[in-house]
């Protein structure tokens, strides 16, 4: 069962937050991070296998998604979003009995996941990416760019470029349903996300050379909205001791709504396992 509450971020924005608890004594906690345009909703069944390995698991819809509150899919700096996510993990390491935490990201929620961990680096016992954005699948022309930072000078929410829904899944069902779902964004990037999804671009192989705690990344080899070659990059430069990466031939982005989801999952999972096992 999945609790819904809620909080006011430090902009005066309500953000919706979420918990679901194991049927036995929680064996760690874990954030979960969604992505770009999406919700928390659409990961009842990746809730359900994390608390099935005994997670107690907590998530927030960004500022702008899902129930939470804001211009839909829009924010002025990039980092309120680790801001909202960092509040709330403090008030969580004060309310509960929890020793150890793991954060889970996908995509966008994988670059805030990742900017999350650095922040918090000595709270966290491991990370867990499914294809984050440390690398944009295709590279976006310097003229529309250039285009981008002068609308969202002028104009920050304007939306700008379209996204292809179609390649999150090889699954059509799980196409259909995120477009017709009423807490998805399917509009256009607005202006000023295009510009911060290209800064986050640029800054990415500088901040992953800093990460040091264990993690698991895994991509599609046929993701055609973030770049396998990311997560490589972050596998190679990461000063992690503890570091595996995933490359799941022919799956598209959303790895854990693919055909082969349930291989996926149960993959993080194992990962998860063998990191509380070992005891440290």
């Amino acid at each position: 069962m999945i609790k819904e509450s809620a909080f006011v971020n430090e902009r005066g924005v309500t953000i919706a937050a979420y918990e679901a608890l194991p049927r036995e004594v929680a064996r760690a906690g874990i954030l979960l991070v969604h992505g770009y345009a999406e919700h928390t909703g659409r990961y009842r069944h990746v809730i359900r296998e994390l608390t099935a390995t005994g997670l107690a698991v907590y998530a927030i819809d960004h500022q702008g998604h899902g129930k939470s509150g804001g211009i839909r899919c829009y924010i002025s700096d990039f980092e309120h979003y680790i801001d909202d996510l960092s509040l709330y993990f403090d008030n969580l390491r004060k309310e509960t009995d929890l020793k150890k935490w793991f954060i889970l990201g996908h995509s966008m929620g994988g670059a805030i996941a990742l900017k999350m961990a650095l922040r918090h680096q000595n709270e966290l016992k491991g990370m867990i990416l499914t294809g984050p954005m440390i690398e944009l699948a295709t590279q976006v022309p310097k003229v529309i760019q250039d285009m981008a930072r002068y609308v969202a000078a002028v104009a920050s929410t304007v939306p700008v470029v379209k996204l292809e829904s179609e390649a999150i899944s090889r699954d059509p069902e799980v196409v259909r349903n995120y477009l017709n779902d009423p807490l998805v964004y399917t509009g256009r990037v607005r202006a000023k996300m295009a510009v911060h999804f290209s800064k986050i671009n640029s800054e990415m192989p500088d901040l992953v050379s800093k990460i040091e705690l264990p993690f698991w990344v895994g991509h599609g080899t046929l993701d055609r909205i973030t770049s396998p070659e990311g997560s490589k990059m972050l596998y190679r430069l990461a000063k992690s001791h503890d570091k595996t990466l995933k490359l799941y031939d022919g799956l598209f982005h959303e790895i854990m709504n693919e055909p082969e989801k349930d291989m996926v999952l149960g993959e993080i999972c194992f990962w998860v396992r063998k990191q509380l096992e070992n005891g440290k």
